[in-house]
């Protein structure tokens, strides 16, 4: 690569992603800015590189020591370096930079140059903390490793991947392949298409910009959210190929952090769901009740009046009396899973009770499926310090999958088991549906994830049932070693 496709190159990349370059040399005793460090400074470039002590003079009077201990320290020890302080530019802007910085030693191991990049983060900061403060989200703060640089030569295919670039998928720089191949392997299924067809709108000029998300494969085998930006840079035919030069980011914690936002968001909405379920189950209630009782008295009445009359008009009265308890069953329950479900109030309550009551709450489903469910449940199971609605709440959820699973199999049959195991609780959903697919395992708890026809799921249910169990200490998962589709509850035991 000549010098002036270096140069062009250099030039792109700091016009693009906003990070400069500086050398001092410790032999000659001399500074070199790139222009980004000049712009960084507010410094016209025709005043010339300053000295180094006057270089380090443009830091804020508190961090001027921090520079020097960080340049005696690298010089010394033969060590690399990254600072993120204050200066002040020469307008009298107040701006936070970072700075990396790398000796380089001659054929005696001795320092003579330090190298290095330079970024203005100022705004990165700024807008770091209107989100902390508006949305209440924590430790953002992107490290070098987070940013890694590509060059694509587009008649090639031939790919230069940075240190940063493979390093943030866990690699080195010798266990990947230069061209192409390399980032359509380490893609997501998912997502190829997609960012493919980005690429192919911005070099066609149907798209301004090259701007995508999308998942890598980490070496250890998990995926990690990219933030992926490019332009395309033509320099003269006698001078090089056409190529696409860009940058990854790693936006995996911040993608990390919209979900649980959404979790807490779709836990609100359901709590207000409860919430006005409970007024509405207050008036219906009130409008029932009492022909309710109406109803019951003049059945008790009948079964005096006609006495000991034939064994199928007994039955009737006695279908119709276990009718009327059932409804006042349901109404009194419903009112009492709603009322105050915002407090998330834990007390001890029966296992046992707490599966009975999500069996009634989904007993019109389960008689609309015709599905059969079993409990098995160990005898003299303690009782669980948790909030009844919630612990409702999930093992409802559980259920209510269970059969929409198994709503067009021919065995339809459901068992919930309960068992202690030490200083552990293990309550187990199991069904005999046709099982989940393995490309849906990985997302089972992401928010909005469902494999549901539109209408029939938000695909929130197994997300806000995650949050509740751990915000329990315990932990909700697919039992990976069942030959059957179970969903195992484990809390621990209180003494």
């Amino acid at each position: 690569m000549n010098t002036l496709d270096y140069e062009h190159i250099l030039g792109t990349i700091e016009a693009m992603v906003g990070i400069g370059y500086w050398h001092i040399d410790l032999i000659n005793n001399s500074v070199f800015w790139s222009d980004e460090v000049f712009k960084i400074h507010d410094v016209p470039k025709e005043y010339g590189v300053p000295a180094l002590d006057k270089a380090i003079e443009f830091y804020h009077p508190d961090d001027r020591h921090k520079v020097e201990e960080h340049i005696e320290k690298s010089i010394n020890e033969k060590i690399d370096f990254k600072f993120e302080l204050t200066i002040i530019t020469l307008r009298g802007d107040t701006k936070i930079v970072r700075s990396y910085g790398q000796p380089i030693l001659n054929e005696n191991g001795d320092v003579v140059k330090l190298i290095g990049a330079f970024m203005d983060i100022t705004q990165e900061r700024t807008r770091l903390q209107e989100t902390i403060d508006n949305q209440q989200l924590l430790n953002l703060a992107i490290d070098a490793g987070n940013l890694g640089f590509w060059d694509w030569d587009l008649k090639t295919n031939q790919v230069s991947y940075s240190e940063g670039w493979v390093g943030m998928l866990g690699y080195k720089p010798d266990e990947i392949i230069n061209d192409l191949s390399t980032w359509e392997t380490l893609i997501h299924p998912e997502d190829f298409e997609i960012a493919k067809e980005k690429i192919e709108a911005y070099l066609k000029g149907t798209s301004p910009v090259y701007e995508t998300e999308f998942r890598m494969q980490h070496k250890d085998g998990y995926w990690k959210w990219i933030l992926a930006r490019g332009k395309l840079f033509t320099p003269p035919d006698e001078i090089g190929n056409p190529r696409l030069m860009g940058s990854h980011t790693d936006i995996t914690e911040l993608k990390n952090i919209q979900a649980e936002m959404q979790q807490q968001q779709a836990m609100n909405v359901q709590a207000s769901k409860l919430a006005l379920i409970g007024q509405l189950s207050a008036g219906i209630a009130h409008e029932i009740n009492n022909p309710l009782a109406i109803v019951a008295g003049y059945n008790q009445q009948l079964q005096k009046i006609l006495g000991d009359t034939s064994p199928e008009i007994q039955d009737i009265l006695t279908k119709v009396e276990k009718a009327t308890r059932r409804i006042t069953d349901i109404i009194k329950n419903m009112k009492t899973l709603s009322h105050n479900s915002e407090s998330h109030a834990r007390e001890l309550h029966n296992i046992e009770e707490l599966i009975d009551e999500s069996m009634m709450f989904a007993s019109t489903k389960t008689y609309e499926v015709g599905a059969t469910i079993l409990k098995n449940l160990q005898a003299d199971l303690p009782r669980i310090n948790v909030n009844r609605v919630d612990m409702v709440q999930v093992l409802l959820n559980l259920i209510v999958n269970a059969l929409d699973a198994t709503k067009d199999q021919r065995d339809k049959i459901i068992e919930i088991t309960a068992q202690q195991q030490d200083d552990k609780i293990f309550i187990k959903v199991c069904d005999s549906g046709p099982g989940i697919p393995e490309k849906n395992i990985e997302n089972l708890f992401a928010p909005f994830f469902t494999t549901k026809a539109i209408g029939e799921g938000t695909g929130l249910g197994l997300s806000v049932s995650h949050s509740i169990i751990k915000n329990y200490g315990g932990q909700l998962y697919l039992d990976p070693n069942a030959s059957k589709t179970t969903f195992v509850i484990e809390l621990n035991h209180e003494q």
